[in-house]
């Protein structure tokens, strides 16, 4: 998969780190990963704690130490650490709110819409209509194995360039258009969020970021 640019810093904190991991890049385990790269730069084990796909861009959350890493990891569990994605799907989404509530499981590499598997939850707001394509921001109240992902598939709408999970094509540019755009969450000395750029060859989201800022994004027509 390509690799886009390199993972910037967005927050050092004594306790951890926030990066914007660019598509491409795995968080773990992977040839080029964070905690491989971060760990050459501190010279310390890194612990992830907000994981996203090697295909998506964004947030990643690192932590420094073990304290700090069970702390993250507790907050994580009951929802006390929370972020917001945006995404780029394929067809027209008529309604300006979406709320999905499909069970999912996990079945080899993919998750599945599966009556019996786990509790999956997943609301949206359109914030940009295109002809052929419609732009979400996205958040989970659960954590399940590629929610987004196999959520808007499960619905008709797989997300751009995420042929796994049905869509048309690839990107030339690599990865695909889900983007985790900012995380929340209270711990002392921290301001208690951090927002992630989104690729600048993902021109798909540097549309967006122009319809976010209008307080009319969502009441946008169909074109």
């Amino acid at each position: 998969m390509k690799k886009s640019s390199k993972p910037e810093i967005l927050c050092d904190h004594n306790d951890f780190l926030v990066v914007n991991k660019p598509c491409g890049w795995a968080v773990q385990g992977k040839d080029q990963d964070l905690i491989g790269f971060y760990h050459k730069r501190f010279n310390k084990d890194l612990h992830p704690i907000s994981r996203i796909d090697q295909p998506v861009s964004g947030i990643a959350l690192l932590a420094k130490n073990k304290k700090a890493a069970a702390k993250l990891s507790a907050m994580q569990t009951v929802g006390t650490i929370q972020k917001t994605y945006w995404t780029i799907v394929e067809g027209v989404i008529p309604q300006n709110d979406l709320e999905i509530n499909i069970p999912l499981a996990k079945k080899g590499q993919k998750a599945m819409a599966d009556e019996k598997g786990k509790p999956a939850y997943t609301k949206a707001k359109v914030i940009w209509r295109g002809d052929r394509y419609t732009g979400l921001e996205v958040s989970c109240e659960t954590g399940r194995f590629h929610q987004i992902r196999a959520h808007f598939a499960s619905i008709g709408h797989p997300i751009k360039g995420d042929i796994k999970y049905g869509s048309k094509r690839t990107e030339k540019e690599g990865g695909i258009y889900l983007h985790c755009a900012q995380i929340n969450f209270p711990f002392p000395n921290f301001e208690g969020s951090c927002t992630a750029a989104v690729p600048e060859d993902k021109t798909l989201f540097l549309l967006l970021e122009g319809v976010e800022k209008s307080t009319e994004s969502a009441e946008m027509p169909i074109e």
